[in-house]
């Protein structure tokens, strides 16, 4: 993979109902194929306040379009976790420029 084009969005990070503000990271990577990109979002959240927010290991991004994004953690949070947990999407495969601009609206594609 070779090209990396990133944008930041804020938005709201939804846990078993209880709904907070987040930013967040976009990331885009070229993939295999000319226009192709993979695509994933990622944020990183404090320890103590996703474990007091009831968070175990997966929550809903609702991004700045409304769009709504599984997020999770690579395994179950508690106490011992380091104190700043990355929460991240299964990466999305993008086939052209037009599918990632109306995707991820974040990149702003030009």
């Amino acid at each position: 993979m070779g090209n990396i084009n990133q944008a930041d969005g804020a938005g709201q990070i939804d846990i078993g109902g209880r709904i907070s503000p987040v930013s967040y990271h976009v990331i885009a990577r070229d993939a295999d194929g000319a226009a192709a990109k993979q695509v994933h979002i990622e944020l990183s959240l404090p320890r103590d306040w996703l474990v007091a927010h009831g968070f175990k290991s997966q929550a809903v991004l609702i991004r700045e379009n409304g769009a709504r994004t599984e997020v999770r953690a690579d395994s179950q949070v508690d106490v011992g976790d380091p104190i700043s947990i990355v929460l991240a999407s299964d990466p999305k495969d993008v086939a052209s420029e037009n599918e990632l601009s109306s995707a991820f609206p974040e990149l702003k594609v030009h």
